[in-house]
């Protein structure tokens, strides 16, 4: 299929997180099933997990006063105690990390502990680097301060006709005297990208050596949710800091995240929150703690999350195929985690931008990819050629929305 070129450039809009709220709260107050909501990252309303936390806040509702605690007190600022205890706990025993209570923070979301963290470690005028874009669209604006992002450029390794792997180059990041800080998502969003053992423990040493700690955001990843579709084994050491969340575990509403680290960063994370908000909520920890305790969560990841995720994967690659122009230059990510597809056409004949506002005009949300290219990867030409899209939404909801943007793809190749 022939594409026409164009040059226009990305508009100066807010910030991309908060286009990206706003669009899933109008989505949301529309209500039905007239809007395709591909663009967000809200999980999937999983049956079976619904169930379990029916069955957890009707045992909350009826053991003593543990409801009246939860809802009716302040927790410490670094989060309540006895969840804390025993999710260092479970780590101990997981993944053989010496913690205790005192390395973990809970948040108001991790998207909080970006926030926290980037201010913490870059400060006024530090950078944090980003080993590869795209990169998750939330960290673009959290340097309020002065601290800004720099991009390593991955390299695209072909895995098929149609498909692509973005891998670090390690060796070539740009180190500067001002880089306080490594961030990095793992499984990426959006690309779902998953870096390797080898790859992360490489990162992890090369930030030890330059004193700059290495975020490693874990919203989708091992050891829980583990959305993870490879081989990937959590890594923590006293440089690494991991953030967790119990969004992606079907509790986003409850905004509740989690930081690893060594004591006196988890120490700070806990006054940050004092400042910020006084304490965290303690209504998600009330519902997790029973699932700790009796070691239940790592098995509902494995049993039942991680399955489910993986069955509608598969879905939104066979719709993809059928959906999209055969004629037309376009390639897929591999997807080994999350639940978001990162779609990349070569020579797209209207930046994506604009394909995203057509896309809306129709009912049809997605995220345009120039949103998740920061600081000095902004020009890559893959800025205007990409989309995120995510099938976490009904069967149905995906199919017809990928069926629109077929369409979409045909009107504008052929210029109308």
């Amino acid at each position: 299929m022939h594409l026409r070129s164009a040059s226009s450039r990305a508009p100066r809009l807010s910030a991309g997180i908060v286009e990206l709220m706003n669009d899933l709260g109008a989505a949301l107050a529309r209500g039905g099933d007239d809007v395709c909501m591909l663009g967000g990252g809200n999980p999937s309303r999983i049956p079976a997990m619904e169930a379990v936390w029916r069955r957890c806040l009707d045992e909350l509702l009826r053991d003593g006063d543990r409801f009246e605690r939860a809802v009716g007190h302040y927790d410490p600022p670094q989060g309540p105690e006895e969840f804390r205890e025993l999710m260092a706990a479970a780590l101990r025993k997981r993944c053989g990390w010496p913690l205790t209570a005192r390395n973990i923070a809970v948040t108001q979301g991790s998207q909080s502990a970006f926030f926290f963290l980037v201010h913490l470690f870059a400060g006024q005028s530090g950078r944090v680097l980003l080993p590869m874009a795209p990169e998750y669209i939330g960290y673009a604006d959290l340097g309020l301060g002065g601290a800004s992002f720099v991009c390593g450029r991955p390299y695209a390794v072909p895995t098929g006709p149609r498909s692509f792997r973005y891998r670090i180059e390690c060796e070539a990041l740009p180190w500067s005297d001002d880089v306080a800080a490594v961030l990095l998502s793992r499984p990426t969003n959006p690309t779902g990208n998953v870096v390797d053992d080898g790859e992360l423990r490489r990162l992890a040493t090369l930030a030890a050596e330059r004193s700059a700690p290495l975020i490693v955001d874990g919203a989708y990843g091992p050891p829980f949710p583990d959305i993870v579709f490879r081989e990937a084994r959590p890594w923590w050491d006293e440089n690494v800091v991991l953030t967790l969340s119990l969004s992606k575990l079907g509790l986003p509403g409850l905004r509740c995240g989690l930081v690893v680290a060594r004591e006196e960063i988890a120490a700070e994370v806990a006054a940050f929150n004092a400042v910020a908000s006084l304490a965290s909520g303690g209504f998600g920890p009330a519902l997790v703690t029973p699932l700790l305790r009796s070691g239940e969560l790592f098995a509902l990841c494995r049993d039942v999350i991680r399955p489910f995720y993986e069955r509608k994967a598969r879905l939104a690659r066979q719709c993809l195929e059928e959906s999209l122009p055969p004629d037309m230059d376009w390639r897929l990510h591999e997807h080994y985690g999350g639940f978001f597809l990162w779609l990349w056409f070569p020579g797209l004949p209207i930046p994506s931008w604009e394909l995203y506002e057509r896309l809306k005009a129709r009912g049809v949300l997605v995220v345009s990819g120039y949103r998740f290219f920061h600081g000095n990867a902004a020009s890559r030409p893959e800025a205007r050629e990409c989309l995120r899209v995510t099938f976490a939404q009904s069967d149905d909801v995906v199919a017809r929305g990928l069926r629109v943007l077929g369409d979409e793809l045909r009107r504008a190749a052929i210029g109308r």
